[in-house]
């Protein structure tokens, strides 16, 4: 039998390999409101992981989340004098 919150010999490996977070956890890392996180991961619009009706987010879904939101900067378009005509 396997449990995330207990280390068993059968999974060290995994145990060592996988780190996940809870929505509380994941929010703060985030630096957003966790129930906007909740809203969007009930929605399917950023990636997540559940085990069985237990949300958390994985390292590779919070990376996955800021690429998303990643923007490249505005180029401002160029500025054009205006003549007056006289």
């Amino acid at each position: 039998m396997c449990c995330l919150a207990v280390r068993c010999s059968g999974c060290a490996a995994v145990h060592d390999a996988v780190r996940v977070y809870t929505p509380a956890e994941a929010a703060r890392l985030l630096k957003v409101s966790e129930s906007w996180l909740r809203k969007k991961a009930a929605a399917r619009v950023i990636p997540c992981t559940f085990f069985g009706k237990h949300l958390r987010f994985s390292e590779d879904d919070l990376a996955a989340i800021v690429r998303a939101g990643a923007r490249g900067p505005v180029v401002a378009a160029p500025v054009t004098s205006r003549r007056s005509s006289t």
